[in-house]
């Protein structure tokens, strides 16, 4: 009775573990929502990249322009020029997550009409070992001066980038959605990174914000299919058992 009772687990596992093979799971997720912001103002302290990811792994850099400029706040506190975290939003955000901050990039010191920080980007490097169909998603809003030209790329270097998809523009005042899947390109790739380069800013406040920055992929079948083989061996087994 035991032996059978097992076996109908053992092949309950079986047939969920099949039905999960097209599930998707979060390999990396950063809600910015306990972002360091000393001496109560908005940007960043200095050390606060790499940022890692609240759910996974995986690690979130910014750069270009003058995004790595500092200064000291009225505490004493070195933190990010043109790198503040303003209110974030619970659109995007993974279960049990409230708004919080944001990720924000501002334009920076203007010149001729245009905003030094065009051309500066954030990206976010995750591992795709053992993992296929990578999407890749936040939520973003900006202001009327932002960064209204936005371009995804992606890398398996963190050198040789590739466009992917057409530029898109995030400097509405609401946040909304932004999602990208990527098919097949990243299948498998021991690293991977997902830049968005931010352009068409003429205001040095003018920004756009960034939140619930979620990477999402499917385990590979062989995952599964390797544990559904070792339940198949283990019913066959107690069958024997049993005669």
């Amino acid at each position: 009775m035991k032996n059978t009772r097992l076996i109908s687990l053992l092949a309950a596992g079986a047939l969920f573990s099949a039905a999960s093979a097209s599930a998707s799971v979060v390999v990396a997720y950063w809600a910015q929502n306990d972002n360091d912001l000393p001496g109560g103002g908005f940007g960043f302290i200095e050390g606060a990249f790499p940022q890692a990811a609240d759910i996974g792994s995986g690690a979130l850099t910014v750069g270009g322009g003058l995004l790595l400029d500092t200064v000291v706040n009225a505490n004493d506190d070195t933190v990010h020029q043109w790198v503040p975290s303003f209110i974030g939003t619970t659109v995007n955000a993974q279960d049990g997550f409230e708004g919080g901050g944001s990720l924000s990039i501002q334009g920076g010191t203007v010149t001729d009409g245009m905003a030094a920080n065009n051309g500066s980007w954030w990206q976010v490097e995750v591992s795709m070992s053992g993992l296929t169909d990578l999407v890749f998603s936040f939520a973003a809003r900006g202001t009327s001066s932002g960064f209204n030209n936005n371009q995804l790329s992606y890398s398996t270097d963190g050198v040789y980038f590739t466009n992917f998809g057409d530029p898109f523009n995030s400097s509405q005042t609401s946040f909304l959605a932004y999602e990208f899947a990527l098919g097949d390109l990243l299948d498998n790739e021991a690293s991977v990174f997902l830049r968005v380069t931010l352009d068409g800013a003429t205001g040095a406040t003018g920004n756009n914000r960034f939140d619930n920055i979620t990477v999402t992929a499917i385990p590979e079948p062989s995952t599964y299919a390797m544990l559904f083989g070792a339940l198949a061996l283990a019913i066959v087994a107690l069958r024997r058992v049993r005669r």
